[in-house]
């Protein structure tokens, strides 16, 4: 219904990152220094300098948007989403329409004041305006897979990896958009904290919902690598605090994005840029 919801959109995202920048960091709002750690993130990435090698990316709902906004290019997806993302396949019609096997893809709720009046004033990259979010207890703890033959071709043992890490950046939803509107608002939504696991490794305890949406970066320890090469999959689980509480009303952390980055050994380049 509006022309924030286009690609098109971008552009008040990016008037506002470029405005932004012309203020010293110490001086930005928060949301604003926000946005121009993602906006330099990306872009220090795709111009290549910064040394960090993105392996695998996805905004969940839009799976042609780019991670850079406002660059007219298909994301980095060597493994389709539908592979990736129970039930890992595609879908058939009219399959599963009450998500009890998967996740929701949801988009952002506009009939929410807030909400629409941060998409008007470029507050919300396109990548930020759709997510999985499970809504059921039996989908609570969910997974992503990544077969590691076609997410690192050529690796076949640690060795290969020569020291470098591999990590993942995701986007958690934050307060400011994971939100109710219409006759829902009332009722509010809440993000439950939720811990993430790699190969059964953990990468990150409980973690709460935070005040703003923002880029979160973690490293994938030795062991999990090793045994996703030796498994021959990559198998990233979340898992909420209280599964059997979740409700379309209090939620796990919904995920917006996520990245799988390969950050050589000798790299200085940070995971999220700084400016």
């Amino acid at each position: 219904f509006d022309l924030v919801w286009a690609p098109i959109g971008d552009v008040m995202y990016l008037n506002r990152v470029f405005t932004a920048l012309q203020v010293p960091a110490l001086d930005r709002r928060v949301i604003d220094q926000v946005m121009v750690e993602r906006f330099m993130t990306c872009l220090l990435e795709k111009t290549g300098k910064a040394d960090n090698k993105v392996l695998w990316y996805a905004s969940f709902g839009d799976e042609d948007a780019s991670d850079l906004p406002g660059l007219y290019e298909k994301p980095v997806q060597p493994i389709p989403v539908h592979n990736v993302i129970p039930p890992f396949r595609k879908l058939g019609l009219g399959e599963d329409p009450i998500i009890f096997n998967r996740s929701l893809t949801e988009y952002l709720d506009c009939s929410n004041d807030e909400v629409y009046q941060q998409l008007h004033a470029g507050k919300i990259p396109r990548c930020w305006r759709s997510q999985l979010t499970p809504i059921w207890p039996r989908t609570a703890k969910h997974q992503m897979h990544f077969e590691m033959k076609r997410l690192l071709p050529g690796v076949v043992s640690m060795d290969d990896l020569n020291g470098d890490e591999i990590c993942v950046r995701l986007t958690y939803l934050g307060k400011d958009l994971n939100r109710h509107g219409g006759d829902w608002e009332e009722l509010d939504r809440e993000g439950m904290a939720t811990r993430m696991f790699a190969n059964g490794q953990l990468v990150h305890s409980y973690l709460e919902e935070q005040e703003v949406t923002r880029l979160s970066c973690f490293s994938l320890s030795k062991a999990a690598i090793e045994n996703a090469i030796q498994s021959g999959m990559l198998i990233l689980e979340w898992e909420p605090l209280l599964r059997e509480k979740v409700t379309y009303r209090h939620v796990p952390l919904p995920i917006a994005e996520l990245w799988i980055l390969r950050k050589p050994a000798s790299s200085k380049s940070p995971l999220i840029s700084k400016l």
